[in-house]
């Protein structure tokens, strides 16, 4: 496979929404990856495969010292080929560099992929928040501690 993993760009905008769009459904607000792209506390990463285009991208915010993942999403046909792995290692890694001691983020419970994958590269879950979700849904919020 031949994949970059960078920065996204405006270029990227349509992509991204797209995936976004798949991977979220109608709980996306309509200017939202375009603000991501702009704010100064934001990051977005893709993989960019040569053959498929952009298969999967992180946003992460910087808030102090601390990394918040925003949201992660794969194509299906590009999943479990480790490209959330991938993005999240280097947004922490750039965190790290920048100073962050701890990534968190909020996940589905049911979202039994996810919370392996946060398990696997450590997570540790610190709480749950009761009807986070728009569903009513329960999240479970998690924590890397990145020093």
């Amino acid at each position: 496979m031949k994949a970059a993993l960078r920065r996204a760009a405006a270029a990227d905008l349509a992509a991204l929404e797209a995936l976004e769009r798949e991977g979220f459904g109608a709980h996306v607000p309509k200017e939202g990856m375009a603000d991501e792209l702009t704010r100064s506390w934001a990051r977005v990463y893709v993989v960019d495969d040569a053959a498929r285009g952009v298969v999967a991208y992180v946003t992460v915010w910087r808030v102090a010292d601390e990394v918040e993942v925003i949201q992660v999403a794969t194509r299906p046909d590009a999943r479990r080929e480790g490209h959330a792995r991938a993005l999240l290692a280097r947004a922490f890694e750039e965190a790290q560099r920048d100073g962050a001691v701890r990534a968190l983020l909020e996940v589905r419970p049911l979202n039994v992929s996810a919370v392996t994958l946060y398990r696997a590269m450590g997570f540790v879950e610190l709480s749950r928040r009761a009807r986070y979700y728009d569903d009513g849904e329960d999240a479970l919020v998690m924590e890397l501690r990145l020093a």
